[in-house]
């Protein structure tokens, strides 16, 4: 046997093995990149393949929502033009008023749910764009998160408004984590890509975020290890939602607490499920 070849495999094991520690590594930002990066699948980052990620895009562009599996309050939403770059673009409308239930809930809600088809083992990507009209003084007003049965408690990780913030938060069942949160500015559109690796005991998040103004996004939250499937969402299939939901007894116009929201509008567009960040993320815009 040529001793050459002996003397080269060990090497080679060697170098397959670091290739493979650096691939698992830097899976979550599969995607991201189009340099021609190393890409690994989500299996190699702990999920199953990235294939088996269903994408889902809303097509708000095509002036309907048929896209989404469930509408819960159709007459709260509309498609409109978009409030800051107009015809550019077509967006969603929610105007919910504090009666606005849906026979669901005491609190007022208008939502959109994909379809209830994210399990567990999946790293999936969600993008979203969300525009506040009015600034807010509340206790929770969610937006965004991957969701399903038995629905027995809050998600475990959500995009919400708590106090006067923007948030991302989490909640094991018992505690709720906040992950990241800034003042919440009304008017500006915030364009959002999340991932989360969906599991009971080795699930992760990660939160992109960019400001309207902004040509590139911001990790305000990296690489987050949490469950992602509790007792709240563990009996089936989960789904992505966008919402105008929110906590009618507490949530003001403003800090002083003298005055209740009666009613709350936003702005939603670019909702899309994926296997990577480039897959969903909102496009870059310009008024101009």
């Amino acid at each position: 046997m040529n001793k050459r070849h002996i003397f080269a495999s060990p090497l080679i094991y060697i170098l397959f093995f670091f290739i493979n520690i650096s691939c698992k590594k830097d899976a979550s930002l599969s995607g991201m990149n189009s340099g021609g990066n190393l890409k690994c699948t989500a299996e190699q980052a702990g999920g199953r393949s990235a294939d088996s990620v269903k994408f889902f895009d809303s097509n708000i562009q095509s002036g309907s929502l048929s896209a989404y599996f469930n509408v819960i309050n159709p007459t709260k939403i509309s498609i409109v033009n978009d409030p800051v770059y107009g015809l550019k673009r077509k967006v969603v409308f929610m105007d919910v008023k504090n009666t606005d239930n849906a026979g669901l809930t005491a609190n007022p809600r208008a939502q959109l749910e994909s379809p209830k088809q994210y399990v567990a083992g999946q790293n999936i990507w969600v993008g979203l764009s969300v525009y506040f009209t009015k600034k807010m003084y509340t206790k929770w007003f969610d937006f965004a998160e991957v969701y399903g049965p038995p629905y027995s408690a809050a998600a475990p990780f959500r995009l919400i408004i708590e106090r006067s913030n923007i948030s991302a938060v989490s909640f094991d069942g018992s505690k709720e984590t906040r992950l990241w949160s800034e003042p919440m500015k009304a008017g500006v559109w915030y364009d959002f890509v999340y991932r989360e690796l969906l599991s009971k005991d080795k699930g992760e998040v990660e939160v992109y975020v960019r400001r309207q103004g902004e040509k590139n996004f911001s990790q305000v939250v990296t690489t987050t290890v949490q469950p992602t499937i509790t007792a709240a969402n563990s009996s089936g299939p989960n789904y992505s939602k966008v919402s105008c939901y929110w906590d009618k007894e507490n949530t003001w116009t403003d800090s002083t607490k003298s005055e209740r929201v009666t009613s709350a509008q936003i702005y939603l567009s670019n909702h899309k499920v994926g296997r990577n960040f480039n897959e969903v993320a909102p496009g870059y815009i310009t008024k101009n």
